[in-house]
């Protein structure tokens, strides 16, 4: 199987972010990446990369995306170990390109993550190594990158580098679909749907106290998979989840209690169990999306007062750390309190960025920043723009970027 090395939104997304609508506003990029900006020299390398209003210049290109690398702005080190690995604008060189995606990952950097364990698996410019594969997949899956997650499960699903395990795989493939990865969502029909669908290795894994086997069979009945959906049953198995410190499990426990699926709804019971998740990325640096979810979810109780005393402050800062540990929920809610000025001092600039930051994963944050961009808020007012975030808002499944979509002039 060819892997799959690059997220969903990662390159167009980007692009639509960074690229320059003008010459002054190019000019004014020039200058602040001259001036030590390394985001502004990423922006320049990705117009000259595809000749968008600039004459096309791979060699320029790869010049400024090193100097963002050395401006220790991870993407773009990830943008230049791309250059080196196709051989674009420079002499192909994969043990370079090796060595900037490593420097990428070490910097949280899913997305190189997800290439690193690629060329590991392929014995692209370095010994084959699947294990080590396995390892870079995960800390891609565990950071947002679905392609990640699908790549995992692959390996699981064959035995490539693991060992054979179709339940870790299904768990995985839903992870990545859920994320955006249609691949995976094909995949996961495919393995759900073999007469030998390993429902019994799930409970068999949970009743010997594994968290993910809990998980699955959670899953399983929250959705029906192999099984009839019964929330009410899903409940035990994400509670034992939980307990065994999966941050997804709580995170999926918590919302039954939340809305009162399947369980009497509990709203001080779902702020426990999301702070218990929340909790569990203290004293770690490392990208994970499940933890970032609980603190994104309970900043919104936080913030609307919601089984909780309201507190503004408190959301806010539940907001900024989910964000940092990869939730696009938690980066989309702080840049909506940044915009407004709710809880915090109003900064339409910071806003842009951090739906910028949610909207290159997965979309939710194109809605906004198509917003900010019609409207000239927080960033310099361009309706090409706009009308590109609203796109990738539409083809994200938000009906409300397809309706500015259509009245936008």
């Amino acid at each position: 199987m060819k892997r799959k090395s690059t997220g969903p939104f990662a390159v167009c997304v980007l692009f639509f972010a960074l690229a320059s609508p003008s010459t002054g506003r190019q000019e004014d990029a020039r200058a602040r990446c001259d001036n030590g900006s390394a985001e502004s020299c990423l922006m320049l390398g990705i117009d000259y990369e595809n000749g968008e209003r600039v004459p096309k210049d791979l060699g320029r290109a790869v010049d400024l995306y090193r100097r963002s690398c050395d401006g220790s702005y991870m993407m773009g080190c990830r943008y230049l170990a791309d250059m080196y690995k196709n051989g674009i604008g420079v002499a192909k060189d994969n043990s370079r390109a090796l060595a900037l995606y490593q420097r990428a990952c070490d910097g949280r950097d899913a997305s190189a993550c997800n290439s690193l364990g690629a060329m590991n698996e392929t014995g692209a410019g370095v010994t084959m190594d699947l294990k080590r594969a396995a390892t870079l997949y995960q800390r891609a899956c565990d950071g947002g990158e679905p392609l990640g997650c699908d790549n995992l499960a692959s390996l699981y699903e064959t035995g490539t580098g693991v060992d054979k395990d179709e339940s870790r795989a299904m768990e995985l493939y839903r992870k990545a679909c859920d994320g955006g990865a249609a691949s995976a969502c094909g995949s996961l029909n495919a393995l759900n749907s073999k007469p030998d669908t390993p429902l019994a290795l799930d409970l068999q894994a949970c009743d010997k106290g594994e968290a993910r086997g809990c998980v699955a069979m959670g899953q399983r009945y929250k959705g029906g998979y192999g099984v009839e959906q019964d929330n009410s049953r899903a409940a035990p198995f994400l509670q034992k989840a939980c307990d065994l410190r999966s941050a997804i499990g709580c995170v999926y426990l918590a919302k039954l209690y939340e809305y009162g699926n399947g369980v009497a709804q509990d709203l001080s019971r779902a702020a426990f169990v999301y702070q218990k998740t929340c909790d569990f990325g203290n004293g770690s640096n490392e990208i994970n999306t499940d933890i970032g979810d609980g603190c994104a979810f309970l900043g919104q109780m936080y913030n609307s007062g919601t089984g909780v005393a309201k507190d503004s402050g408190r959301a806010a800062s539940l907001f900024q750390k989910g964000c940092d540990f990869g939730s696009d929920d938690g980066c989309v809610d702080l840049g909506g309190m940044y915009a407004s000025g709710f809880g915090v001092s109003k900064d339409s600039g910071r806003a842009a960025s951090l739906y910028q930051k949610a909207c290159e994963h997965s979309g939710d944050g194109c809605m906004p920043l198509g917003k900010m961009y019609e409207a000239g808020d927080g960033v310099v007012k361009d309706p090409v723009q706009a009308r590109k975030f609203y796109q990738l808002a539409c083809d994200s499944g938000n009906r409300d970027g397809c309706t500015a979509l259509s009245k936008l002039k």
